[in-house]
């Protein structure tokens, strides 16, 4: 079972990955708050975007998506299974429901598992 620890390294990988910020980077810092203001407001709404587009354009998938349930692997962990994951936009719902869910601990652990399969380009 993922411990608190997992989490939070998962989680910090993820922020990592959707701010675009490099481990390693180098060279000079942007001024304070100009670049972070920027980039947590253009990835928040490019996922608000996808949810919109996805109600318009798809329903079927956009109830299936907010809908999801994880269910127990046979060693008792939840995992979310639907072929919807497989879908790009699927990710803005997975980060969506992360984000602002009040989901237990091992539900949003499965949340972060299930975002590989999106096939999102991070």
């Amino acid at each position: 079972m993922l411990s608190l620890r997992h989490v939070t390294t998962i989680s910090l990988g993820l922020l990592l990955s959707l701010t675009g910020c490099e481990t390693g980077a180098t060279g000079k810092a942007p001024p304070p708050g100009q670049a972070t203001a920027a980039l947590a407001s253009d990835w928040r709404a490019d996922l608000e975007t996808t949810r919109d587009q996805v109600k318009k354009n798809d329903p079927a998938l956009y109830s299936e998506l907010t809908a999801l349930q994880p269910r127990k692997t046979r060693a008792g962990f939840p995992r979310f299974i639907s072929k919807a994951l497989h879908r790009p936009e699927a990710f803005a719902f997975l980060v969506d429901r992360f984000l602002t869910g009040d989901d237990p601990e091992p539900v949003r652990a499965a949340l972060i598992e299930a975002m590989p399969a999106t096939q999102f380009a991070f």
